[in-house]
């Protein structure tokens, strides 16, 4: 393997890194999240591979896209496809990480972009319990009391503050 150097002048190993994700368009926000990973990878020196079912836009100047040919009548079944290409790809063409935009198997790193569950879940237990009109416009109180509000408050915020845009 060849060496890269950053910055601070160490030296690190360069290293082969494959991306996996179902489609890419430049619009989505999962999609933008996987290309600054992978942009801010290769200015540090990997090589970087793609494989995907469908790439729309131009493709980024050293990046080695792989369109996986496989198909299904049923989205369940073509990922699962896509898997196992994948998965038998990388057995003749290794490389040193796998890191899966979505959610599959033998992956190496999986990028959560997923939003927060418990964030999900404040924001729907919040909005099916009944509180009174007055308790809605304080915002102070709750049936289940100030600590399911507070527990509230501090997963938004935790959310919020962990937000990659801003």
């Amino acid at each position: 393997m060849e060496s890269a150097t950053v910055s601070n002048q160490v030296s690190v190993r360069k290293l082969k890194l494959a991306f996996c994700l179902y489609k890419y368009f430049p619009q989505g926000g999962l999609q933008l999240g996987f290309l600054h990973i992978a942009k801010d990878c290769q200015r540090r020196g990997h090589e970087i591979r793609v494989y995907t079912l469908d790439w729309v836009g131009d493709i980024p100047d050293g990046f080695e896209v792989v369109i996986v040919p496989v198909y299904a009548f049923t989205n369940h079944i073509r990922k699962e496809r896509f898997s196992a290409w994948v998965d038998e790809a990388l057995r003749h063409d290794p490389v040193d990480g796998v890191i899966g935009i979505n959610k599959m198997p033998g992956l190496d790193v999986y990028y959560a972009a997923d939003s927060c569950y418990e964030e999900k879940m404040c924001i729907v237990l919040w909005s099916v319990i009944p509180v009174s009109r007055s308790e809605r416009r304080c915002g102070t109180t709750h049936p289940f009391g100030d600590s399911f509000l507070s527990g509230r408050k501090n997963c938004i915020s935790r959310t919020i503050n962990s937000c990659p845009i801003g």
